[in-house]
């Protein structure tokens, strides 16, 4: 589907780079998708997960903690846990090559 002309329009561009989070702007400036970026909105790859896959993420970098508040995650959340794993460990793994 084609991209609409106004969202090109300069009042949609921000005049001043907008960082999620600035302790990781180098990061995010890296990987933003350029529809983001483009923008002047820096907000890193992960902006386009849903619900699951942001949940699956917590569970991976905090799932003791979760673990102790909740229990065991939900038998749905299973496959995503284990996909955001092994993401997690693709990028551990390009940043000690």
């Amino acid at each position: 589907m084609p991209c609409p002309d106004w969202v090109h329009a300069s009042r949609f561009l921000l005049k001043e780079s907008w960082i999620f989070h600035e302790s990781q702007r180098e990061k995010l400036l890296q990987t933003t998708p350029p529809e983001f970026a483009s923008r002047n909105v820096f907000c890193g790859a992960d902006i386009y997960a849903n619900k699951w896959e942001f949940v699956a993420d917590l569970w991976v970098r905090y799932g003791d903690k979760l673990k102790a508040l909740r229990g065991q995650p939900d038998e749905d959340l299973l496959p995503y846990i284990e996909a955001a794993r092994q993401k997690r460990e693709r990028r551990i793994e390009e940043t000690t090559l």
